[in-house]
């Protein structure tokens, strides 16, 4: 048990001190697991404090057409299972408490695709807003989170779902596209 203690104190020091130097904020007691992929600017992500990451995750602040970098807050008390994908040219923000499981993916911008002389990756990308979850959502498997999208208080996104409208506190949202499913008692 002391053992267990001891190493788990070093795994916070050594995850505190590395991701420190690079992040804009990262809090104490925060782990993240193998295979952390920051594309771009990770000195543009936020992680708060006592928050897991596990294998996998893909952190992307993406420059916008004027050049500004996108934002990613990742506040406290965050549970990530494997495979999660964010990408912000703008701001994407999770707020305490949040639970997000396995494949999920959060993004803040879609790619442009108006012109046909031309790939649609070369044709840059557009935001419709930040993307905010706030406190105590749970966010369930495979769902995929898009561009100008509030998840409410305490709210549930069930597995498969794609969010492309604002859902509000304290609901249950399911299906492609998510919808309504029914309201959490207080």
């Amino acid at each position: 048990m002391i053992l267990k203690k001891i190493y788990l104190r070093f795994v916070y020091l050594y995850n505190y001190l590395y991701f420190k130097l690079s992040f804009k904020q990262f809090g104490w007691g925060t782990i993240i697991d193998k295979r952390l992929f920051i594309k771009q600017k990770p000195s543009s992500i936020s992680i708060g404090k006592h928050c897991k990451f596990k294998y996998g995750t893909r952190l992307e602040c993406v420059p916008n057409e004027g050049g500004l970098f996108g934002e990613i807050i990742i506040k406290d008390f965050v549970s990530v299972e494997t495979f999660l994908h964010i990408g912000a040219v703008d701001k994407v923000t999770i707020e305490n408490n949040v639970l997000i499981a396995s494949k999920v993916f959060i993004s803040d911008h879609d790619h442009l695709f108006d012109r046909s002389d031309i790939p649609i990756r070369y044709q840059g990308v557009k935001s419709k807003g930040p993307v905010k979850i706030k406190e105590g959502a749970w966010i369930g498997e495979n769902v995929c989170i898009l561009s100008g999208v509030t998840i409410g208080k305490n709210s549930i996104i069930g597995a498969n779902s794609v969010v492309v409208n604002d859902v509000p506190d304290y609901c249950v949202y399911a299906g492609v596209p998510a919808k309504f499913i029914k309201k959490i008692n207080k």
